[in-house]
């Protein structure tokens, strides 16, 4: 359930719902859901070959895969696959995973070696291009992989190293 309309529902500020999630072993935040650990989605056969379908081509795109209007699936199984972890949503397109943390770890690495990077750096890093590498770079600095400064992308406060 989205996190603020779960806080909503029950009717609490923002610093009480924060301390009722913390202290709930069985909820999951992830981003800006608010789950219960046992959560799962089940895909019948149909919605199994078409996650398997997606994947696969979302997959063989790498840092370049196809738009998300151009996929062709639906927004709900869209939806279901980003929250179990398959699929990374990431502006206007998606990556598997799996790629995402591919990417972390490329640009950890690109900055490891040598010092702050440029957008252009990451997309060489990366092999795609600009249009793909503007929105990667914000994603990695939302999820604190990386931390803008100007034109260049540091090592963020979540980057774990090695």
């Amino acid at each position: 359930m989205d996190r603020e309309a779960l806080r909503a529902n029950l009717g609490l500020g923002p610093d009480s719902f924060n301390a009722f999630v913390r202290r709930i072993d069985a909820l999951v935040e992830e981003d800006s859901l608010v789950r219960l650990s046992s959560h799962s989605v089940m895909l019948d056969p149909k919605e199994q070959a078409e996650r398997d379908r997606l994947v696969k081509e979302i997959d063989a795109g790498a840092f370049a895969p196809p738009l998300a209007n151009a996929l062709g699936a639906p927004p709900q199984l869209l939806r279901a696959l980003a929250d179990s972890g398959d699929l990374v949503k990431i502006e206007n397109f998606y990556l598997t995973g799996s790629r995402a943390e591919e990417a972390k770890e490329r640009v950890k690495e690109l900055i490891t070696s040598q010092g702050p990077v440029t957008v252009a750096q990451i997309r060489d890093a990366l092999e795609t291009s600009r249009k793909y590498a503007v929105p990667l770079c914000e994603w990695l600095d939302s999820t604190g992989v990386t931390k803008r400064q100007g034109d260049l992308r540091a090592l963020g406060p979540r980057a774990r190293v090695g």
